[in-house]
């Protein structure tokens, strides 16, 4: 069956769109908007290709099971930690590949770019920037240079058990005594 897809979507409320699939009150909270293009053919589904975006706004991505270790060992537990979600993605060759990921809270943003293989395996590595350091102009290069090689983190596993994995100097701090 080939197919040519186009589906734009804007300010979708997530807890209607998810009703009966997913199951949590909690999880399924948030304005949701974007757009998916696709081409290809049921038959040969690692040759379907097309791009797209995603914005999700007004959540709590810290109910999504690949955000909630991300802020779990430095202590930030709160439940509102993260609020909106920003990416672009292309699909090719059976990957789903993310680019500019923008992950925002109010304390700081993770950026970076990932790939989600049809298998549902997970690549995805992010840098955490702040607000406050983005405002010093050329400086914040340099504290951010250091601070990657401080702190990185990486998203591995697959969609069914993700891995956040805090990469760096400052990996130590996640380690189990």
């Amino acid at each position: 069956f080939p197919f040519d897809l186009g589906l734009a979507l804007e300010e979708v409320d997530v807890q209607g769109l998810l009703r009966g699939i997913f199951e949590s009150d909690f999880a399924s909270s948030g304005r949701l908007s974007g757009e998916l293009r696709l081409t290809g053919d049921l038959e040969h589904v690692r040759a379907i290709h097309g791009d797209g975006s995603l914005s999700l706004r007004d959540t709590t991505l810290w109910s999504i099971p690949v955000m909630r270790p991300l802020f779990s060992p430095p202590g930030f537990d709160h439940p509102a930690l993260f609020e909106r979600i920003r990416t672009q993605f292309g699909v090719r060759d059976g990957e789903v590949n993310m680019s500019s990921i923008q992950v925002y809270s109010p304390l700081l943003q993770l950026v970076g770019a990932g790939q989600l293989d049809l298998e549902g395996r997970l690549h995805h590595d992010l840098e955490v920037r702040y607000s406050l350091i983005d405002s010093l102009g050329p400086f914040r290069r340099i504290l951010y240079w250091v601070q990657n090689n401080l702190l990185r983190i990486a998203v591995r596993g697959d969609m069914s058990r993700p891995r956040v994995e805090i990469q760096g100097v400052l990996a130590f701090l996640t380690a189990s005594s």
